[in-house]
């Protein structure tokens, strides 16, 4: 594993990742792959994967009967249902858990909402005052301590 500088994940590791996964690999060997920890991948998957409530899908006993043998009986609806049911969780538990695209999206949306903004109306008195000491060759601590006593 990498112990240098920490890096954001690119979008390209995150179509290795996404791929990966498809195919049933696991984080630790996707994780050694792309020279990463297991926990760094885990975090990704946790802070921008689909958010998917993941149950088990228990197949009911009435999935292998024959409906058309109670024809006429209120158990053919019993057991249609059942198997619709069965389906619809099966369908939802096999949605994927990780979209490249979509994670990258979610995480530039993130990095975006975080930064500060200097360019709104609450930061631009400092930001002029700031760029006119720098402009008269003032340290950053002398800019700093005279703002602060007149704060």
């Amino acid at each position: 594993m990498s112990q240098g500088k920490y890096t954001h994940i690119s979008f390209e590791e995150r179509v290795v990742i996404e791929n990966r996964l498809k195919s049933g690999e696991s984080l630790r060997r996707i994780a050694r792959c792309l020279d990463r920890t297991v926990s760094s991948l885990s975090r990704e998957l946790i802070r921008n994967g689909i958010k998917v409530k993941r149950t088990r899908v228990n197949k009911p006993k009435e999935l292998n009967l024959d409906s058309r043998h109670y024809r006429g009986k209120s158990y053919v609806d019993t057991i249609r249902l059942k198997k619709d049911n069965y389906h619809k969780r099966l369908k939802e538990f096999n949605k994927p858990r990780y979209v490249a695209k979509d994670a990258n999206k979610k995480a530039s949306n993130r990095t975006k909402a975080q930064g500060l903004r200097l360019d709104t109306p609450k930061y631009t008195k400092t930001k002029e005052y700031v760029l006119e000491k720098l402009k008269l060759r003032w340290s950053p601590e002398q800019i700093l301590k005279i703002e602060s006593s007149l704060m």
